[in-house]
């Protein structure tokens, strides 16, 4: 299991990361960096550090002229689960509209992003800890459906921030790191 020893070493490896790329002078355009200000985003997110994680993920939508709008597209969900982790359902609400109008621009259509989109925005309307599980558990259902049907043989980055795994994490009452390490080893 996810031990407190492996949390404090991840702390320390991604702060070596952040310190490497706040160091570096690359600009944020083209794909330079793209993957890098992504999974900085990422591991702080899966690090439950959410104050850390959405200043990485806005990096990632800010680069210009990059070929990656896909990822682009879908930190615009990792910020709404964000948003949502800090209870701003507002800005919630703004990522996702704004996800749907950045896909609507680049004429980037995938089901996927706008089911998932839809999933969560129903998490704002719901006010008993009831819903809320019950809701979590119809993600984690129409996740594991579009995982197997429409992620199936696409190769994607989707994956990184898996949002079957996040809804589990919130049934589950666990972190989404420790939520991931307990799917891995039943996997296995």
């Amino acid at each position: 299991m996810f031990e407190k020893s492996h949390y404090y070493l991840l702390k320390k490896e991604i702060v070596e990361a952040e310190k490497h790329y706040l160091q570096s002078t690359i600009e944020l355009s083209g794909n330079n960096n793209l993957f890098s200000t992504y999974y900085l985003g990422i591991l702080n997110f899966g690090n439950g550090e959410f104050d850390k994680a959405l200043p990485w993920i806005q990096k990632t939508i800010a680069h210009e002229n990059t070929t990656y709008i896909n990822i682009q597209a879908y930190c615009r969900i990792v910020a709404a689960l964000i948003h949502y982790e800090q209870n701003n359902f507002s800005i919630l609400e703004s990522s996702l509209q704004n996800m749907n109008y950045f896909m609507k621009k680049n004429n980037f259509h995938t089901p996927y992003l706008k089911n998932v989109a839809l999933l969560i925005s129903k998490l704002t309307s719901l006010s008993s800890e009831k819903e809320k599980e019950k809701h979590f558990k119809k993600i984690i259902e129409v996740g594991n459906e579009m995982n197997e049907t429409e992620l199936k043989n696409f190769h994607s980055y989707f994956h990184t921030l898996d949002i079957v795994v996040w809804a589990q994490s919130k049934v589950n009452k666990l972190s989404y790191a420790q939520q991931l390490v307990k799917s891995s080893v039943n996997r296995k």
